[in-house]
């Protein structure tokens, strides 16, 4: 029986997605009492990235899709995952060590109540930019006014909760041409709205590389993109 399917999400980020793979099977090894799984959803992606996917020699199962949405990769990699819980890492972020073993005692400890966990500190970083750190909040110890998550995501895609949460919540497709993506941000929403609690355990951190040309998520803003949060 798996524990834990780690997601890695891919699409063509090449040899640093190399990183971001060894940084998970850190996490793995420091979490000895879990069965864990590491899965690299490859969408639409290049030679480059299963080159640097097949140089880490880890033990990755990949799961190639064509979908060209983080949404829709991300409920692909569910659909094939076997794990009682799900923890998702982006392709060019890193995972703390200490995230996997934390996290899966977080949830096991609330006895199978619906709740997500999130890192609680955040570490931004890129070659030529000073470093940016943010602690994301927990609805359990700190005062959270969800009513404002309408206006502004309180967290990033770096999640881990149980399976059969993601499958009754499914990330909505995004549709950048009719102003619609943030699958994260409307994920939140949804879960909040449906009495999910969103938690961030002490000892815990993400490393989220900065995108030195843009990305999916600055495009969404520079567009003004809205999540999808229709119900």
């Amino acid at each position: 029986m798996i524990d834990v399917s780690v997601i890695v999400n891919l699409h063509r980020e090449g040899r640093i997605a190399a990183p971001a793979l060894r940084s998970a099977a850190r996490a793995v090894e420091a979490a000895p009492e879990l069965a864990c799984e590491i899965i690299a959803v490859l969408d639409r992606s290049d030679a480059a990235t299963l080159r640097a996917i097949e140089a880490t020699g880890l033990r990755v199962r990949t799961e190639p899709c064509d979908f060209g949405d983080p949404a829709l990769a991300r409920n692909h990699g569910v659909a094939r995952a076997d794990g009682e819980f799900i923890a998702f890492l982006d392709g060019d972020d890193l995972m703390g060590e200490q995230w996997l073993a934390r996290a899966a005692k977080a949830l096991r400890d609330r006895d199978g109540r619906d709740v997500i966990a999130h890192p609680r500190l955040n570490y931004v970083f890129a070659r030529d930019a000073e470093p940016v750190a943010w602690v994301h909040p927990d609805m359990e110890r700190d005062a959270v006014d969800t009513a404002l998550l309408r206006a502004a995501n309180f967290w990033t895609s770096a999640t881990f909760a149980r399976a059969d949460l993601h499958r009754r919540f499914p990330f909505r497709a995004n549709a950048l041409e009719a102003r619609s993506g943030h699958e994260d941000w409307a994920f939140h929403l949804a879960t909040v709205e449906a009495g999910v609690t969103h938690i961030a355990p002490e000892g815990t951190v993400h490393f989220i590389r900065r995108k030195e040309n843009g990305g999916r998520l600055a495009l969404s803003d520079a567009s003004r993109i809205l999540p999808n949060f229709a119900t």
